[in-house]
């Protein structure tokens, strides 16, 4: 994380958090993690994108959430003042490694992705071992 020093030296020396760094440093979308007996609840703050933006992935141990979006507004005239265009993209990832990558659901709602995912459980088998 970056810090602005003095500055941020200097406001966590009076009490203040480190607001600089929640201004200044982009680290993607905010994400809670809850863990029960049984499974992960995920939830992502993704305001104004929609379920098409989304796409959630688990490898080796790993649950990304990349949302990305583009917009593109012209003006369909010769002699246009004025056009836009954006591209907003964020990804998070989370080290997450006893899931069930065969029971993870999801669901967007007023801007929040809820993710659901079973905590898998394995019980060793023993190991027989062998005489010669």
């Amino acid at each position: 994380m970056v810090r602005f020093t003095p500055v941020s030296h200097t406001l966590n020396r009076l009490g203040f958090s480190d607001w600089m760094d929640d201004i200044f440093v982009n680290d993607g979308f905010k994400l809670d993690v809850k863990k029960t007996n049984n499974h992960y609840l995920v939830i992502a703050e993704l305001p104004g994108f929609k379920k098409e933006d989304i796409q959630i992935s688990y490898e080796k141990d790993t649950l990304t959430i990349h949302a990305s979006v583009s917009d593109e507004k012209e003006e369909n005239n010769e002699s246009w003042i004025h056009q836009e265009r954006r591209h907003r993209s964020m990804k998070r990832s989370i080290y997450i490694p006893d899931l069930d990558d065969k029971a993870i659901t999801a669901r967007l709602k007023d801007g929040l992705l809820h993710i659901e995912a079973v905590i898998q459980t394995t019980v060793a088998s023993p190991i027989q071992i062998e005489t010669e």
